[in-house]
């Protein structure tokens, strides 16, 4: 869930610092190479079918979830992996109506299941990828 201390973490750059600390201590032969800004502005720059793995975590309202996968389809390789977070339900475990409505908001409490989700993530992975695997929300 974004929250304000979430977003003075952005602000003050300590969410930039943890990500290059925790990149730091991946293995020699994985290279991770960090791109800063808006993702509707730095995707459409990137080169086609360079990158093994496209991680996205960013907006969580549905037009911007699907345009983020969208606009990452094109920079895999080959059986390259677009992978993210904030998946807390799937197809059969939300009511579709209540997510619907809310496709817009951040973080709601699904009528169904009983559990906070991001309907807009939940409804564009859906769509664009069908059923996929999920551990801890990833």
């Amino acid at each position: 869930m974004f929250t304000e201390d979430m977003a003075n973490a952005l602000k003050s750059d300590l969410a930039y610092e943890v990500f290059c600390h925790n990149a730091a201590l991946t293995p020699q032969n994985v290279q991770i190479t960090p791109i800063r800004g808006i993702n509707i502005n730095i995707l459409p720059k990137l080169k086609a079918n360079k990158y093994d793995l496209v991680f996205i975590d960013g907006n969580h309202h549905y037009l911007d979830v699907l345009n983020n996968f969208t606009k990452s389809e094109r920079l895999l390789k080959l059986g390259g992996i677009i992978c993210g977070d904030d998946l807390e339900l799937q197809l059969k475990q939300y009511d579709h109506e209540f997510a619907r409505m809310n496709m817009q908001s951040d973080y709601v409490r699904d009528p169904r299941s009983r559990k906070d989700f991001h309907p807009g993530v939940t409804m564009a992975v859906e769509e664009f990828f069908g059923d996929v695997s999920c551990f801890s929300e990833f």
